[in-house]
Order: C-alpha cells, then structure tokens, then sequence
C-alpha cells in the first residue's frame, strides 16, 4: 500500500505533539519546520496571499509578508499542521504580536481566526 510522504509526516506530527513529554514538544516542532513538506506548504501560502501580510492588509497597509503563521497551534492542533486553511502569511512584527509569550510555552485557550483573511481557491 502507497501512503503519501505528507500523511506519514502528519502522523509522526500527531504523535510527537499528542504523546511527546512536555519539554520535547518545543524540540520537536523545530524539527517540524524543518521538513520539506512543511517548506513546500508555507510557499503555496505565501504564493497564495500574494506575500502580503493579511494582518496589515485588513488595516490597509501593504507589508511584505515573510513568516507563515498557524493560526491553530501546531502543538495543540496538530491534524491541522499541513492544512493550508489554517495558515496566515504575516510580517514579523504581527507575527511577534500574535506570539507575545514566546519562550513562556503556548497560551491556553482556543485558537482564534479573528482577522483572517479567508480565501477560496
């Protein structure tokens, strides 16, 4: 049986984020963003919002999007880490806005799809 390079990559996702001892989470989604399956998809977004950032865009500004943002937490929601719909191209000053306890762990709570910009293909 053929199973796709990107469902083998969700499913050790799933398990390194579902089942990983608290301090190796942060470890291993390092090593998430380093596969070329995740590489390929942060493009096709990038690609599909013009490498605008969709934060600055809805307040109308034009800013060059450089980081992909999930907008549900690889960590938290990791069936929706190759899901191009829970993606957001932004610049890194929104990016640092919506991370503003990095280094503290994730923040709790759901994840919020306020000023999303959503596109259909």
């Amino acid at each position: 049986m053929y199973i796709r390079r990107s469902t083998i990559i969700l499913w050790r996702a799933h398990k390194i984020f579902c089942e990983g001892p608290i301090n190796g989470r942060r470890m291993m989604a390092k090593d998430f963003y380093h596969e070329a399956v995740w590489k390929r998809l942060r493009e096709q977004a990038l690609i599909r919002d013009h490498y605008l950032c969709q934060r600055c865009l809805l307040s109308g500004k034009l800013k060059r999007a450089t980081t992909v943002h999930h907008v549900c937490p690889v960590d938290r929601y990791p069936a929706q880490a190759l899901d191009i719909g829970n993606l957001q191209s932004v610049c890194a000053q929104c990016h640092n806005q919506l991370h503003p306890n990095r280094g503290q762990g994730a923040a709790d709570g759901p994840c919020s799809w306020d000023g999303v910009r959503v596109i259909k293909p």
